[in-house]
């Protein structure tokens, strides 16, 4: 038995898998013996480059070579944690949000759900729904649908991740998130820090129109949310003991007052690019109708703590013969 589960461990904190979370391994091995999730951080993310040595510096060249091929990546920098931008001015951005408004639209808004959407394959199980965040993906879609995965690799949006974590990233998960009208406030509906790691990339677009009544994704800056952090010192997310690493409202207010907050409303086809793991955000406080949105998330290839959900298979066939997509699928 001990030596069953000294196997199992070693296979989780060595694997290459990016499938495998061995760094949510190390990190709740750290909190076992008292550290915070941030003071973890650094060990572990330490432990990873010393184990994957070689894709940590291919990923280091791949992304230096993409933002000086880039001609226009001088444009893209996501100035103190955030970018605004829209992708009508993308080649296939408006065919790809009639495509996602058409998805939802024939799973979803007739009230007769399809079971194969992936909210209602990890949630039927067991007997629970939200309101907030369902993914509408089948788990086949970014396979069936290549022009998707296309558009959520595009140089623009790879160069603005390039530039915020350092390195080539890794393309974590896709979601296409439905939050349905509700008088929730609670989860991500409240402040928070996505702590996967503090250099990460997360892309919102908007693929129906969002005014402050569908729930925008809310936000602080970088320098705002640093301001909090070292008000609140250990109270703040990822300093705590304990497990609960949200903020009220009123804890924000305190600190750096309702002028300082941002949020990501405009048509179909605006978009925010956001690193959650530096900006304090929420979403889904959906009053007065339903918001739908294309995200993505871009982490380091020795990210601290892995995603708890990956989304949609990637269809890594397709990019074999491009050295940066393979990569950023891998």
């Amino acid at each position: 038995m001990i030596v069953r589960r000294i196997k199992k461990s070693m296979g989780i904190i060595f694997s290459s898998n990016f499938r495998v979370r061995s760094g949510r391994e190390l990190a709740r091995l750290c909190q076992k013996f008292g550290l915070t999730l941030n003071q973890a951080r650094f060990p572990v993310k330490i432990f990873k480059i010393c184990i994957h040595p070689i894709a940590i510096t291919r990923h280091y060249i791949l992304g230096k070579q993409l933002v000086a091929k880039v001609s226009f990546s001088d444009k893209f920098t996501a100035k103190d944690g955030y970018d605004f931008f829209d992708v009508s001015t993308m080649p296939t951005g408006p065919s790809i949000v009639a495509l996602l408004n058409r998805l939802w639209k024939e799973r979803c808004s007739d009230g007769n759900y399809s079971d194969n959407m992936l909210w209602r394959v990890t949630r039927l199980n067991d007997n629970k729904d939200y309101p907030t965040l369902r993914n509408c993906f089948y788990a086949d879609d970014l396979i069936n649908y290549p022009e998707i995965m296309d558009f959520v690799l595009d140089d623009m949006f790879l160069c603005l991740a390039t530039k915020e974590i350092g390195s080539l990233p890794k393309l974590s998960g896709v979601t296409l998130s439905w939050s349905t009208q509700n008088d929730l406030n609670e989860s991500s509906q409240l402040f928070h820090l996505d702590l996967e790691d503090n250099k990460q990339l997360k892309i919102f677009v908007n693929i129906s129109n969002v005014e402050l009544g569908n729930g925008p994704l809310t936000f602080l800056s970088a320098s705002s949310t640093k301001l909090v952090r070292n008000a609140l010192r250990e109270n703040a997310p990822g300093n705590r003991k304990h497990q609960g690493q949200r903020l009220t409202d009123v804890v924000i207010d305190e600190v750096c007052g309702r002028d300082e907050i941002k949020t990501c409303i405009g048509r179909s086809g605006s978009g925010l690019a956001l690193n959650t793991g530096r900006c304090l955000h929420y979403g889904s406080r959906c009053r007065r109708d339903d918001r739908l949105v294309l995200m993505f998330q871009f982490v380091p290839v020795n990210v601290y703590r892995e995603p708890a959900f990956f989304g949609p298979a990637f269809p890594i066939k397709r990019y074999v013969d491009c050295p940066v997509r393979t990569a950023v699928l891998a």
